[in-house]
């Protein structure tokens, strides 16, 4: 089946988002930090967030289990946000790893879950606000199936032809290498800058972590960034390029310059590897995607999170704002507002599924109960 350009270089999907670092935050006011939502759309959405400087331990609950387990009041783990990730770990460990954390909760500051994950429907129609589509990779179809949404699922047309608005006109995006000295989308100089920074005719990598837009840039050229890979990295991910991280946003494409000096390189390695090493058999249960393709639901994206949600059940905490961690010997207490008012949380562990910035604020009190370089 024909596949893109974009579809050879990005071929993995990694849900995960990472945001600039906020140095405003107060430390008992609430902020309001703008986000962009599309790096090709000037729609704005706005993130509240406060972290509170003193609280009363006199008017603070004690969350119990409900689950049944242990002393009923130590939980394993606290997974923080409900966003994709959020809810991907805590299927994972309800599913996979129950043998160790078994006690797990979701907690999540907003009154629903997803994250960037908004869909809306009106007068028959769907309109994404966050992401649009997803690549569907075994470990994403796994997801979706035991989910239960298998017959939800809706795959693009593998061979529907691509358009990128540019200059005013829409241009076609190239299916097949064959295409690639015809299509009007890029320059014959643009095309050339790429053809040889894959082949490995580019600067070296630099001596930091790239964002998607470093990477591409500096291995393929501005017009593969700007005219190819900005607006499909916009449409999975609703973020910005300049601020995603290569490795971790698109690790496999990371890996290729990694391991073959290339991207060209890397592919043709990665190739003889799979020849050698063939993959273990895929599990029965997941569909087969025809070709390379993006899928999405029948009722939209946020079909998915909902689903993991439900699954969760009463694992998951909406409207509760994370106040403050405390470490304990052994543990940590998590103090959050509630509906119910201020809830105390001990548990043994913490996974943060939060923006940096949000992050930043809450371990920074932490940073005195450990070792020099060991909180990252």
């Amino acid at each position: 089946m024909a596949a893109t350009l974009t579809d050879f270089l990005f071929p993995s999907l990694s849900i995960r988002h990472t945001f600039p670092a906020k140095s405003s935050l107060s430390s008992s006011k609430p902020c309001r930090i703008l986000i962009t939502t599309s790096s090709s759309s000037r729609r704005r959405s706005i993130l509240r967030c406060s972290i509170a400087k003193d609280i009363s331990p006199s008017s603070t609950k004690i969350h119990q289990s409900s689950d049944g387990d242990g002393d009923g009041s130590i939980l394993d783990c606290v997974v923080v946000g409900a966003g994709i990730s959020g809810l991907c770990i805590a299927q994972a460990l309800a599913t996979k790893h129950a043998e160790i954390a078994r006690n797990v909760i979701v907690t999540e500051t907003r009154d629903r879950v997803g994250g960037n994950i908004i869909t809306f429907e009106k007068d028959g129609f769907l309109w994404e606000e966050g992401p649009n589509s997803f690549q569907p990779s075994d470990p994403m179809l796994t997801t979706v199936v035991d989910c239960g949404l298998k017959d939800d699922l809706v795959f693009g047309d593998p061979n529907a032809p691509r358009f990128v608005l540019w200059n005013g006109k829409l241009r076609p995006v190239p299916s097949k290498p064959m295409d690639l000295p015809f299509f009007d989308l890029m320059s014959f100089s643009g095309k050339l800058r790429a053809g040889f920074g894959a082949f490995g005719l580019r600067p070296p990598p630099p001596g930091h972590e790239e964002s998607v837009e470093e990477f591409v840039r500096r291995n393929l050229g501005s017009e593969v960034f700007e005219r190819l890979i900005e607006p499909f990295c916009s449409g999975v991910y609703a973020g910005d390029p300049a601020k995603l991280s290569m490795k971790a946003a698109f690790g496999r494409v990371w890996n290729l310059e990694q391991n073959g000096g290339s991207i060209i390189g890397g592919a043709i390695k990665a190739f003889q590897d799979r020849k050698k090493n063939p993959k273990p058999s895929r599990d029965p249960r997941l569909p087969t995607p025809k070709g390379q393709t993006i899928c999405s639901f029948k009722k939209g994206l946020s079909m998915l999170p909902e689903a993991l949600s439900k699954r969760l059940g009463g694992k998951v905490k909406l409207s509760w704002k994370l106040l403050s961690v405390k470490k304990l010997d052994r543990g940590y207490t998590l103090t959050y507002e509630t509906p119910e008012g201020l809830i105390s949380v001990q548990t043994k562990s913490i996974i943060l599924t939060v923006p940096s910035h949000v992050a930043s604020s809450l371990l920074r009190p932490l940073s005195e109960c450990f070792p020099s370089g060991t909180l990252a």
